[in-house]
């Protein structure tokens, strides 16, 4: 299995909430003291990040949790490995859209096509080649790894999650942190 998300989950480009406004939409759901605490966290880890695109991020962590459950029942049933993944390439192209749900989508090498959200930039075409390649691997042989990018299979407790970015890396629960304030 195949599994992951976008950092940015949550993007609603006409959402462009004050500090105080996503607070408040916070403490509705998770209560105060989880709304005051995952903002601190969120400013603290992305201090280059505006209000309105941690705001998005919320749903992004919260897909973290629900990656996590599904990696754990996966695993459960000791067959084939889970791998999974985290988009979290920043389009240049879009004022605060971060990588939005279904980001992801136009790097499985269609970054031309989707030029309007990835500015077909260099650094575009470099990520979607090992995306593209990440799958291919993945459908033909089971393992979406290929050379200079080994992919771990995931599991519970460390949650290995490889993270599409400029920088393609293995990472232990990406967001992790956060995840568990939720």
């Amino acid at each position: 299995m195949l599994i992951g998300n976008v950092s940015e989950e949550g993007n609603h480009m006409s959402s462009r909430p004050s500090e105080d406004e996503w607070h408040a939409t916070l403490a509705r759901g998770f209560g105060d003291s989880k709304a005051t605490a995952l903002i601190a966290a969120m400013k603290k880890k992305y201090p280059e990040k505006s209000i309105r695109l941690l705001s998005y991020g919320v749903n992004g962590i919260s897909s973290r949790n629900n990656v996590q459950r599904m990696v754990k029942l996966k695993c459960e049933q000791n067959g084939a490995h889970v791998y999974q993944y985290y988009f979290t390439w920043q389009s240049p192209m879009l004022e605060d859209a971060g990588a939005w749900h279904t980001a992801e989508l136009a790097f499985f090498d269609n970054t031309k096509r989707c030029e309007q959200g990835t500015g077909n930039t260099p650094e575009a075409q470099a990520l979607a080649m090992k995306m593209a390649t990440a799958w291919v691997n993945f459908a033909r042989t089971g393992n979406p790894s290929q050379p200079g990018l080994t992919w771990t299979p995931s599991d519970p407790s460390r949650c290995q999650t490889m993270v599409f970015d400029n920088n393609c890396r293995m990472e232990d629960d990406p967001e992790g942190d956060l995840r568990r304030i939720l």
